[in-house]
């Protein structure tokens, strides 16, 4: 140990002998503070925080649990919606239409909906399990039921020459891209 430890640590030591055998006065702790007051003047004692009584709440003040049953939900808010907070999942009926003329191979949809999309050979997008539509050569088809919408529906807004449509067979309406 180090002189200059060694030194200090005694010094620290004899001052908290000497707090020890002498109280130290009002004026050493506060030297701004003004005298003592007398105490006939003196605040009443606080309480100890035990002698305090428990407040009960009432059950009508407690917060109510969620009931049970399915999520209301307007088809628009499916991207805001989050799958883990419903008590009751809702199947989706979504139609996938695939362009693979305009397909460039970027692979987007692939990395978004791996369960849907694959790449062939010359890096161009497969709808797995699509089928081609008659009269329209390299325009595939597939519906699907899915609890996650998402993935599809992030491959179809991905896409980078957007050549992927997803049509809710519900509404009939185009809900991506």
């Amino acid at each position: 140990m180090s002189d200059y430890l060694r030194r200090k640590l005694q010094e620290q030591a004899a001052k908290e002998q000497q707090g020890a055998q002498t109280p130290p006065s009002p004026s050493a702790l506060a030297p701004d503070a003004s005298p003592a007051v007398p105490p006939s003047q003196a605040p009443p004692p606080v309480a100890p925080a035990a002698a305090t009584p428990a407040v009960a709440i009432p059950a009508a003040a407690a917060p109510a649990k969620p009931k049970g049953g399915p999520l209301k939900t307007s088809r628009s808010d499916y991207d805001i919606a989050y799958e883990h907070d419903r008590t009751v999942r809702k199947v989706f009926r979504l139609r996938v239409v695939y362009n693979r003329n305009g397909c460039i191979g970027s692979s987007h949809c692939l990395l978004s909906d791996p369960y849907n999309f694959e790449v062939d050979e010359q890096f161009k997008a497969i709808l797995k399990g699509g089928e081609e539509l008659p009269g329209a050569k390299g325009v595939f088809v597939k519906v699907i039921e899915t609890e996650e919408p998402h993935l599809v529906l992030n491959a179809a807004k991905t896409c980078t020459p957007r050549v992927i449509s997803v049509i809710d067979l519900e509404t009939g309406k185009r809900i991506a891209p």
